[in-house]
Parts: C-alpha cells; sequence; structure tokens
C-alpha cells in the first residue's frame, strides 16, 4: 500500500527532460523503503521481543553456547567428562536486524558437575546445532536445581546466514555476579573453576 501511495506521488516528480520519474525507479525507491519499513512500520535495527518458539532464537542460542564450550575448554575452565551447563529460566529474548540478526537472551544459567547424566535441555535438543555439544545443557529442575540458585547472564550472537560460521560476535555478560560464567569464557582469573553449583 505504502510502495502504491509512492508510486502515485512520483508522478508529480519531473526529470531534467520534463517526464514522469519511470517506473523502474519507483521500484527501487519502493525496495529501498521496504528495507527500512516492514508491514508492522518497524524501522531496521529496531529490536523486538522474540521467543523460544523461533527456531532461529533456539538455533542461536546453540551456536552461543557451542563457542561457550570450546572457549571454556580451550582455557582449561570446562571438565567436558564431567561438567554441564545448568538452564534455568528464560527470562528474555529480542532479535534486532543488523548485519545479520543479533539475539540477546537473558537467562539464568551455572556450571555443576553433579548433572553429567541428566538428559539434554529441551530448547537446545530442538535446536539445529551440533549434536555432539547437546549433552552439554541440562535443564535446572531436571538437576534438582531451582532456577533461583543460578546467576544471570546476558548473551549475544548475530546470525549471518552468508558466513561459513553463521555465528559471530558472540558476547556475555554476568548481570548478578551469582555463579559468573565471564571467567570461562574470556579465561581470566585463577577462579575460573571456583563458581560450580
Amino acid at each position: 500500500m505504502k510502495c502504491l501511495l509512492l508510486f502515485l506521488v512520483l508522478g508529480a516528480v519531473y526529470s531534467e527532460e520534463e517526464k514522469v520519474v519511470g517506473g523502474v525507479e519507483a521500484i527501487l525507491l519502493c525496495l529501498l523503503l521496504g528495507a527500512v519499513y516492514s508491514e508492522e512500520e518497524k524501522v531496521v535495527g529496531g529490536v523486538e521481543a522474540d521467543d523460544e518458539h523461533d527456531p532461529q532464537a533456539l538455533n542461536a542460542l546453540n551456536g552461543f553456547f557451542i563457542k561457550f564450550i570450546d572457549h571454556a575448554t580451550d582455557n582449561h575452565c570446562f571438565d567436558q567428562e564431567k561438567e554441564r551447563i545448568v538452564i534455568g529460566n528464560l527470562e528474555k529474548i529480542t532479535k534486532q536486524v543488523v548485519a545479520g540478526e543479533k539475539f540477546e537472551f537473558l537467562l539464568r544459567a551455572g556450571v555443576s558437575d553433579k548433572c553429567a547424566d541428566v538428559a539434554t535441555h529441551p530448547l537446545l535438543e530442538a535446536a539445529n546445532g551440533d549434536g555432539e555439544y547437546n549433552k552439554f545443557f541440562v535443564k535446572a529442575e531436571d538437576c534438582g536445581i531451582d532456577s533461583s540458585e543460578l546467576g544471570e547472564h546476558k548473551i549475544s550472537i548475530v546470525w549471518q546466514q552468508w558466513k561459513d560460521d553463521h555465528y559471530n560476535y558472540p558476547k556475555l555478560e554476568d548481570v548478578d555476579g551469582k555463579h559468573p560464567l565471564e571467567g570461562l569464557w574470556t579465561g581470566e582469573g585463577n577462579g575460573c573453576r571456583d563458581h560450580r553449583i
């Protein structure tokens, strides 16, 4: 509808030869505006709420945690044989269109060596990640851990379909300092193994 109105308005615009701007120019302008506005009139770069039913959000969360396991293992801060990432409440998910799609997650999580035989968290089981990593992520209640005991963390990652590694610019922030994960991610400090549930 917006493009039709724009096309009609462009009928009043003349080129140097006093001719009406052609259909190609109007179509290009409509495509440009289409990149800025969706049918719901959301601006590119605007942040919108998302939820755990969005497969791309689940894949992004899985992509982040695969990178997390690799970093923490490389930093000698995670024992793949004994330890698991315990995931509690997924409190908030947002999505933002950037050069790709940026997903942010606010969730409760921690590391435990008491849940090695617990089934994979269903959210990560449903994602299209690397199945070899799924076993590292478990649901807090399946471990007998209350979600409120876990630290609150903000995770962000950008999904870029055109790149070989689709998940880029991962970032982790410990929000409340309870059961910090940043040290496992960065390998900084000698205490990266001290904060276990």
